[in-house]
């Protein structure tokens, strides 16, 4: 993925970066380096608790105005869909390595007050709906870090 990712940003590469990380917080990444992070499908294999802390550092990555956007799996809307998303949910429960280790989430619940959502849609394919969240740090955050109100 990382190679895909690194040629289909070729056109931009001296302004987007792929990065490849093994999971350890802190992140490698300087404080207010990056302007945009972008995550897809990761946050629906990791665990809530941990999943937060990856929140949480990836508010120190971004710039005062940085934007987070995240793709994830989530519950359905839709009979088919929900039927889809609570059998997914409920055989991951027992043997979440025949799904690849990822189940649906709440994009925004994980995201909580920290996070100001500037932007959701839901795509619904097959009977899979996949969250797409653009959020920014709340302004509560901004001020903690010493950052000037927008």
């Amino acid at each position: 993925m990382i190679n895909l990712a690194t040629r289909r940003l070729a056109a931009w590469a001296q302004r987007a970066t792929v990065v490849l990380v093994d999971g350890s917080l802190p992140l490698p990444a300087d404080d207010g380096c990056a302007d945009r992070v972008l995550s897809t499908f990761v946050f629906d294999l990791l665990d809530a608790d941990y999943a937060r802390a990856v929140l949480h550092d990836l508010r120190r990555i971004l710039t005062p105005n940085g934007l987070l956007c995240l793709a994830s799996l989530t519950h359905g809307d839709r009979l088919l869909e929900r039927a889809l998303s609570g059998t997914w949910t409920r055989l991951w429960r027992m043997a979440p390595q025949l799904l690849g280790g990822c189940r649906p989430i709440d994009v925004s619940a994980l995201l909580g007050h920290d996070w100001q959502v500037q932007h959701h849609s839901r795509v619904h394919r097959w009977g899979l709906v996949t969250d797409v969240v653009t959020a920014a740090p709340n302004s509560r955050h901004r001020r903690l870090r010493g950052f000037p109100e927008n």
